[in-house]
């Protein structure tokens, strides 16, 4: 693992699109700022960068995806303990500088919004890098990640007899929204399987959400 920051960082902006597929009941109560289910949240956790940078290097159309644990009463009250641990994915088509750059951000050592969500996340247990496909249609009716051999889910958007056709159920302004975006748009886990993760992959999918994201250190 790449060890301490150096004393001046890189300039850095990511643009992309966020989705997990977790352990908590519909909706996930720590996108609302509320206790997850049980006071634990396991979650495969995909982040697409459609248009990102990192000092020079370009980022665009990688992905990265993390598998974790977070116990806590409440992830956004920060004076309620927070343990957490993750498995780092990293898009095996990046090169060896844009990899670096990738495993500084994912953890934490760069700061902007997404030091705190691993912040959150915990410690890395251990990274890998691998191929990665991840599907966002555009209407946001489906999400799905596939690392082959690892990891395989996919989410319906969530809908019902009320939800008027070709609409998506959406909370604008989410309380706790993962990425700091909004809208959040609620999805229906239809497949969630984590291949030799060990306790990280042993628990079932409940549901989903997708947000946008627009981070950087500027």
């Amino acid at each position: 693992m790449t060890t301490a920051g150096t004393s001046k960082q890189t300039r850095w902006h990511l643009k992309g699109q966020w989705f997990d597929i977790c352990s908590c009941i519909l909706p996930c109560g720590c996108t609302m700022a509320q206790p997850p289910t049980d006071g634990v949240c396991y979650g495969t956790l995909v982040y697409q960068i459609d248009e990102g940078y990192f000092g020079e290097l370009d980022l665009s159309g990688l992905t990265v995806v993390t598998i974790g644990e977070i116990k806590s009463e409440n992830l956004w009250d920060s004076s309620k303990p927070v343990e957490g641990i993750y498995d780092l994915i990293i898009d095996e088509r990046a090169d060896t500088d844009q990899r670096d750059a990738l495993e500084r951000l994912w953890t934490g050592q760069e700061g902007g919004w997404i030091a705190n969500l691993v912040g959150l996340l915990g410690t890395v247990r251990q990274l890998e890098f691998a191929p990665i496909e991840c599907r966002i249609e555009g209407d946001l009716a489906r999400w799905s990640i596939d690392v082959p051999g690892r990891v395989s889910g996919a989410v319906d958007a969530l809908s019902g007899p009320t939800t008027p056709p070709g609409q998506r159920v959406q909370t604008f302004n989410p309380p706790g929204s993962e990425t700091g975006g909004s809208p959040a748009t609620w999805g229906v886990p239809t497949k969630m399987e984590l291949v030799d993760f060990g306790f990280l992959g042993e628990w079932t999918a409940k549901s989903s959400k997708h947000i946008p994201f627009d981070w950087s250190n500027e």
